[in-house]
Parts: structure tokens; C-alpha cells; sequence
């Protein structure tokens, strides 16, 4: 357990907290999407195809938040162009 950048924070803890939230998150997100992509039939008024295309987002920054946690586990430091992004 140690720290990247010698600052006390212990990265590995950081890292694997990151990952298990994101992961449960993702898990529950991808059911309530499946709910509302399957239940057409209860689920069919325009409010809930913008929630489900939301829900997609939202996905797509958890899995983001899910690279961060294995890139900070695994301690590679970014290049700094991309950092930047």
C-alpha cells in the first residue's frame, strides 16, 4: 500500500474503492436500462427513452471512473498530453 506521489494518501485503498463503486454502480445502472429497454410496455412515454439515453451516458462515465480506479491501482503515470484531457 503505497503512495504514487509519496503525498501520505494511500493510492491502492483510493484506487480499489474506485473500482468497487463503480463497479456495483454499473451493475445496478445496466439493470434499471435493461428494466426500461424490455418493459416497453409500462415504460413507453418519451420521458423514459430520455432517461435511458442518459442512463447510457451515465455508463459510459462510469466506466470511465472504473479506468481511472485500475490506472491509479496499478500506478501508471499518464503521459502528460493526455492527462490534460
Amino acid at each position: 500500500m503505497t503512495s504514487l506521489k509519496e503525498d501520505g494518501v494511500d493510492d491502492t485503498f483510493c484506487a480499489l474503492v474506485n473500482i468497487i463503486t463503480a463497479i456495483i454502480a454499473l451493475f445496478i445502472y445496466l439493470l434499471i436500462l435493461a428494466i426500461l429497454r424490455i418493459r416497453k410496455d409500462r415504460f413507453s412515454a418519451p420521458v423514459f427513452s430520455q432517461m435511458f439515453h442518459m442512463g447510457i451516458a451515465d455508463c459510459i462515465q462510469l466506466l470511465i471512473h472504473l479506468f481511472g480506479g485500475v490506472v491509479t491501482l496499478v500506478q501508471f503515470d499518464m503521459p502528460t498530453r493526455l492527462n490534460q484531457v
